[in-house]
C-alpha cells in the first residue's frame, strides 16, 4: 500500500480514466473540498458509445473519514471508462480526492470451456457420421 493519491483542485468537468480493456466494476476512496463544502462525489460508469452503465455518489467528507468514503459502481455491460465527479460546482475550491482505485476486468474466455466445447463437437460430427451411412 502506496502513500500516493490525486488530487484535483479543478472546477471544469468530471475526471475520466478510461481502460485500454474493459472492466466490470470499478471504485475508489474518494471525498471533495475536503470535507468543508457539502457535496458529493459521483462516480459514473460508461460503455463504449459512451452510454451511461451505472451511477454511485458519496458525500464528501473530512480528512479524517476518507479512508472508509469508498464509491463503486458495476456493471453486467463492458464498463470502458469512468468519470469521477465532485458536485460541488459552485466554488473556486472545489476539490476531487482519488485513491485506492480498484477495478474487476472483463474475464478472458476459459480455454479449458472452450476445449470441452471442441471436443463436444468432435464426438457430435462422429456420432452423425457414423449414424447416417449410404443404403447399398
Amino acid at each position: 500500500m502506496g502513500t500516493a493519491f490525486l488530487a484535483l483542485d479543478a472546477i471544469p468537468g468530471p475526471l475520466e480514466l478510461t481502460f485500454s480493456t474493459d472492466v466490470l466494476s470499478v471504485g475508489a476512496v474518494v471525498t471533495g473540498s475536503a470535507g468543508n463544502v457539502p457535496g458529493s462525489i459521483i462516480l459514473t460508469a460508461l460503455g463504449d458509445s459512451n452510454n451511461v452503465l451505472s451511477t454511485a455518489s458519496v458525500p464528501t467528507v473530512p480528512v479524517s473519514g476518507w479512508p472508509a468514503n469508498f464509491v463503486g459502481v458495476q456493471s453486467t455491460s463492458p464498463i470502458h471508462k469512468v468519470w469521477f465527479q465532485n458536485s460541488d460546482t459552485s466554488s473556486g475550491f472545489n476539490v476531487l480526492v482519488l485513491d485506492d482505485l480498484v477495478f474487476e476486468p472483463v474475464p478472458e474466455p476459459n480455454s479449458a470451456s472452450l476445449m470441452l466445447v471442441l471436443i463436444s463437437l468432435g464426438v457430435g460430427v462422429r456420432f452423425l457420421r457414423r449414424r447416417v451411412r449410404p443404403h447399398s
